[in-house]
């Protein structure tokens, strides 16, 4: 399978014989998305105040111009974690090619927002005290992703908002409910019961 940020799946089948390497396309996934070739997406890396590694995907709005400061939306579920080590690691690439699903955050960078997609916003300790620390930890995780995009001068940290689904949702409302970092939010099916 090969695939990059640009182009979608091919599936091939690669022959040695005689020291020659020959390559037949077997299936090329059709591209009904090829506009989100078009954007320009990176993995970015960033820290919280207490020094947990944070990452996410930002992908830039379609026609970015560099220089001018966009909407963004950050898209999270906080996840949960015993230590910070664990919690640190990238788990995206810059390098595949993105197919939508049903509502995706990503539509709103076709529509002039940047996008921050899983924002790591973790919730790290024992399982029987993290949610004693729960909201500094997500206010903490939040203030580190917005701050990210706003240093590197593409988003205006006045004008962000918060996406999120299930816990991600309860996430959003704490978010919205005790601390100024986003002017709105959509909290999709919450699960408000912790």
């Amino acid at each position: 399978s090969l695939e990059t940020a640009a182009s979608s799946p091919r599936y091939m089948m690669n022959t040695i014989k005689d020291g020659k390497l020959t390559s037949e396309l077997l299936y090329a996934d059709p591209n009904p998305f090829e506009v989100f070739g078009k954007l320009k997406k990176e993995v970015i890396r960033y820290k919280r105040k207490d020094g947990v590694d944070l990452s996410g995907t930002l992908y830039y709005p379609l026609n970015y111009e560099e220089g001018k400061r966009y909407p963004l939306i950050v898209d999270a579920y906080p996840l949960e974690y015993t230590d910070a080590s664990t919690a640190g690691q990238v788990r995206n690439s810059a390098n595949t090619f993105e197919t939508p699903y049903r509502a995706s955050t990503m539509y709103m960078a076709l529509r002039g927002y940047a996008v921050l997609m899983e924002a790591q916003i973790p919730i790290i300790g024992h399982p029987e005290t993290k949610n004693d620390t729960f909201l500094q930890q997500l206010k903490d995780g939040a203030e580190a992703a917005v701050k990210a995009v706003s240093d590197k001068g593409v988003a205006d940290p006045k004008k962000a908002g918060v996406i999120g689904h299930s816990y991600g949702a309860f996430m959003v409302a704490n978010l919205l409910t005790h601390t100024d970092l986003f002017v709105t939010g959509v909290a999709r099916s919450g699960a408000y019961n912790r």
